[in-house]
């Protein structure tokens, strides 16, 4: 069945742009229109919080990546914790939940909220962007 498939990226990354040819928001609606999840090992800002205008500050791009895939940042000192838990959720621990609204056009963004009982956690994507190729 088509949005089942289980797809990640492992980003080893201070987050700062050097150059991209693409929007940060294209590639991150690319990655959530194809359901990929992304986790994240941020190593350390060398620039000093520096960045460039019209772009958003290294530790956010990787925080907007994650959270916007339903994945999760880890530091780089917690590679072997970072492994463990992305393999395990990757084997296990994974549900989707999907649907369409009847009443909006599938060319608007929207967003689910879940409440879950005490003692589970659940990460979602931001939002599931708008169909627009």
């Amino acid at each position: 069945m088509p949005g089942t498939r289980k797809t990640a990226v492992v980003l080893i990354s201070d987050g700062l742009d050097r150059g991209s040819k693409t929007s940060f928001e294209k590639v991150l609606g690319q990655l959530q229109n194809y359901n990929i999840t992304v986790y994240a090992l941020q190593i350390p800002d060398r620039t000093g919080g520096a960045f460039r205008r019209n772009q958003p500050k290294a530790a956010e791009v990787i925080n907007q990546l994650t959270e916007g895939t339903g994945g999760k940042v880890f530091s780089i000192d917690e590679a072997q914790t970072a492994a463990k838990f992305i393999a395990d959720e990757l084997k296990k621990n994974r549900y989707l939940l999907s649907y369409l609204p009847a009443n909006t056009s599938s060319y608007d963004a929207r967003r689910v909220f879940l409440v879950a009982d005490e003692g589970i956690t659940v990460r979602t994507k931001n939002s599931q962007p708008p169909n627009v190729k």
